[in-house]
């Protein structure tokens, strides 16, 4: 069995470096671009240099989990050096995905992260100048919009429609094909297909709006989706792996905050979810915090102070 496990992790690691390797290319060619200004003109290149970077960023992510929960199941004296490794490794390649990612949308998109002080020498002779164009000085130093990209994920719906609304669908300094704008550029696959026949016009702005929102915005569903996520999450297997016990906490109060802001009673879900998300923890990390406990009783967020403890 162990060594299935071994096997089962290092097969998924070659898996992930040659993604790694394809994504190395793409970030040497778009650096290359970069640096000699010849991908500065061509829009069309960088926006399918940023789609392509973003979809390995995405890729590398699930397989980063599914390697992290194999790892955990392993029975090795090195265990926490073996996640530490792991996780050190991953989020050093994805940070410089990320790096490549955002100089991809200043070029692209100027404006969303032109804000700040200005450069030293003819500015500090026209601080005290009117702008010539209020509105689009305002624009200019629209601060850089912190908006969780969106792949039509249910859970997450929510979240993106409330980021998206108050950063970018209600800034009245902001035209409709502006928005629109920005809204392809937030919305990745399967939920891009939704609006991907919508010319970029500022008729089709709402209707953009609200294809995506049919598509996504069924709370009955996005509460379903919610508990079948919780309830299959990735038991962990060691009391002293802690970044999965960090990871596994961090999940289920993420589905029940999502399920809160929907106004779902938690009793409505606690006695089927408490139970078997209990049986994910470590048998010695659960007889811990239930010694003593009413633990039978517990509601999904008495648990979770419970974890805390």
């Amino acid at each position: 069995m162990a060594e299935k496990a071994k096997a089962n992790v290092e097969k998924k690691t070659r898996i992930r470096q040659g993604q790694r390797n394809i994504a190395k290319r793409l970030l040497d060619q778009v650096k290359q671009r970069l640096s000699d200004g010849s991908g500065v003109s061509d829009r069309q290149w960088g926006k399918e240099s940023l789609q392509a970077l973003q979809e390995k960023i995405d890729t590398l992510k699930k397989l980063d989990k599914q390697i992290l929960d194999l790892i955990g199941g392993l029975k090795s004296e090195d265990l926490d050096v073996l996640i530490e490794r792991e996780i050190e490794e991953s989020d050093r390649f994805r940070r410089e995905l990320n790096q490549v990612v955002l100089r991809l949308e200043e070029v692209l998109n100027p404006s969303m992260h032109s804000a700040g002080p200005a450069s030293t020498g003819a500015s500090s002779q026209n601080e005290n100048a009117q702008p010539a164009n209020p509105v689009h000085n305002m624009k200019a130093k629209l601060p850089k919009l912190e908006v969780k990209r969106f792949n039509g994920r249910l859970q997450d719906c929510q979240e993106f429609w409330d980021s998206f609304q108050s950063s970018i669908d209600g800034n009245d300094n902001l035209s409709a094909v502006d928005k629109f704008s920005y809204l392809k550029s937030l919305v990745q696959e399967p939920a891009r297909s939704t609006i991907a026949g919508f010319a970029l016009t500022a008729v089709n702005y709402d209707a953009a709006v609200q294809a995506l929102k049919k598509g996504s915005g069924k709370e009955i569903a996005i509460q379903r989706t919610h508990v079948n996520d919780l309830l299959n999450l990735s038991p962990v297997y060691s009391d002293r792996d802690i970044p999965c016990l960090r990871k596994l906490f961090d999940e289920c109060e993420s589905h029940f905050r999502g399920m809160k802001a929907l106004g779902v009673d938690e009793n409505t879900y606690s006695t089927i979810v408490v139970p078997a998300i209990m049986q994910k923890f470590p048998e010695g990390f659960r007889l811990t915090i239930i010694r003593g406990e009413e633990f039978l009783t517990w509601s999904m967020e008495q648990m979770l102070q419970a974890f805390l403890k």
